[in-house]
């Protein structure tokens, strides 16, 4: 993991949303020709609305608007990303939210090649819109 692990007695148990996707990296990095998007997309639906809520709409879209923006296209500039999430974590100062951002850190770590950069932004377009539709009206 990115960030430090809690005590034993302080981890929370994964809920199963989050223990699929984690299992599913190679899906989620050939997200637009997996086989499993209905399940995908779903899991990822219900994780979102479940853990989505510590980390606000804004700062999901910034992150999202500089990978669709600056056309981060290769394995090396999406990597770039990974500090900006590690800001948003910190900011929010909680568990959940950084368990959240270490989800997507921890897929972009496995990203290799340029075709998965492409896959990983639809994966974090999808993540955005259902962020949108659970969280988007909290202020």
């Amino acid at each position: 993991m990115l960030y430090q692990q809690q005590s034993p007695k302080q981890v929370k148990p994964e809920n199963e949303h989050q223990q699929y996707l984690k299992q599913r990296c190679s899906d989620i990095l050939n997200f637009k020709n997996t086989n499993n998007i209905n399940e995908l997309l779903s899991h990822l639906q219900k994780y979102v609305e479940d853990c989505g809520g510590f980390v606000t709409t804004h700062q999901l879209r910034n992150i999202f608007s500089k990978v669709k923006t600056h056309r981060i296209k290769t394995a090396q500039q999406i990597q770039l990303i990974r500090p900006q999430l590690a800001y948003i974590a910190a900011r929010q100062g909680n568990d959940k939210a950084k368990a959240f951002v270490n989800f997507l850190q921890n897929i972009i770590c496995e990203i290799k090649d340029d075709k998965q950069v492409e896959h990983f932004v639809a994966f974090f377009e999808a993540i955005v819109a259902y962020h949108k539709l659970y969280h988007g009206n909290k202020k």
